[in-house]
Formats: C-alpha cells, sequence, structure tokens
C-alpha cells in the first residue's frame, strides 16, 4: 500500500501499531476491521473504498470487530472531496445504501447474529447526518421504515437513536 512505515515505537498506541501492521498485509488478506481502521484513519481511500464497496456490496451490514453497518458509516464519512473526485465509487456507495433499505424496509427488526432486534435499523440511524442531507430519497425511505416502529420496543440506547432521528425529521 506504499511506503514502509518502519517499526512502531513501543509507547505507540495500539491504532498507530495497527495501522503499521496493516500497511504490510497484502490487500488480498484484509478483511472488513483491517478495512475499517484503515479508511477511519484516512489511509490510501484511493485504494481502500474500492475495497470496502467490494465487501459492502456482499454485505451492507459489514461491520468488522464493531457494530453492525460500521464499514459503510466509517466510509461516508470520507471527506466531500473524496466522493466529488470518485463519482463511480459514490454511485456505488449509495447502491449499498439503497440495498440496505431494501432489506430493512421487508423487516425493520432485522438484526445482526449478535444483537438485538432492530440493531440494523439503528446502525442506518447513525450514519453520517451529512449522508441524510444531501441524499433525500434514502433519508425519505430510512425516515418511513423509522415511523413504522415503536421505540418503546427497542433496546434503550436505540430507542434515543430512534427518537433523536424522529425529531430531527418533524
Amino acid at each position: 500500500m506504499g511506503d514502509d512505515w518502519g517499526e512502531p515505537d513501543p509507547d505507540d498506541s495500539f491504532l498507530i501499531r495497527k495501522c503499521c501492521e496493516l500497511r504490510r498485509k497484502p490487500l488480498g488478506r484484509f478483511d472488513a476491521e483491517d478495512t475499517r481502521i484503515m479508511l477511519g484513519q484516512q489511509i490510501s481511500p484511493d485504494t481502500l473504498a474500492p475495497l470496502a464497496l467490494g465487501m459492502l456490496n456482499q454485505n451492507p451490514w459489514a461491520g468488522g470487530d464493531m457494530f453492525p453497518g460500521a464499514l459503510l458509516d466509517t466510509l461516508l464519512r470520507l471527506p466531500d472531496n473524496y466522493w466529488r473526485d470518485h463519482p463511480a465509487h459514490a454511485a456505488v456507495a449509495d447502491s449499498i445504501v439503497d440495498k440496505a433499505l431494501a432489506t430493512l424496509s421487508a423487516d425493520p427488526w432485522l438484526t445482526d447474529e449478535d444483537s438485538g432486534p432492530g440493531s440494523l435499523l439503528a446502525a442506518m440511524l447513525n450514519l453520517p447526518e451529512k449522508y441524510w442531507t444531501t441524499h433525500p430519497a434514502p433519508a425519505a425511505k430510512l425516515k418511513q421504515i423509522a415511523l413504522s416502529l415503536n421505540p418503546e420496543e427497542l433496546r434503550a440506547d436505540w430507542q434515543d437513536d430512534l427518537r433523536e432521528a424522529l425529531n430531527r425529521w418533524r
């Protein structure tokens, strides 16, 4: 992925040590977590965003070691100039969001293996606000899905996410 950064100092943070380690790892061996970490630090987005898009096309809910949808969340947080410079990637990201929304439309209570009902809706609600404000059609779909649910039936932290989203849309 570029220049070798050498060995990290023993006092460096876990994240710095991990990024140095990942710089030496072949891209073909990257998983969602590796990709999420590096994109989160905006390291090699020209190389890693297409890799992330491929992973997300297979599973829009890929989260690595984080929450469901964490890879999509990280990808959508890339700077605006990245998306302006890569309109084809932006179109693929939009289709991934549409795919995720279609699954949620069919079953708003959809969950991943490790979380409770509504976990995937919570992941969508927590995507960057700038995405929803610049994409009104998918935002309207998400709003429709969210309005169909009773917040009291969700886990307490997701109840807050849903209430915040509903308040934004009023």
